[in-house]
């Protein structure tokens, strides 16, 4: 891994091998477009958050 987070596909990758209950993925997937979503919403107010940080992070 050359890069410094868990791209998306890592992740649920991970949630799979590990076999996480689908209501849990789901919770996962949410809780990570929320934050994308208000990450931006502070990006347009002038924050400098990295959008694919958050992303990654499933």
């Amino acid at each position: 891994m050359s890069h410094k987070y868990l791209t998306v596909e890592e992740c649920s990758e991970l949630l799979k091998k590990y076999d996480t209950p689908p209501h849990v993925i789901r919770h996962c997937e949410a809780v990570a477009d929320a934050a994308v979503r208000l990450a931006a919403a502070l990006n347009e107010k002038g924050s400098h958050l990295d959008i694919e940080l958050i992303r990654g992070q499933l």
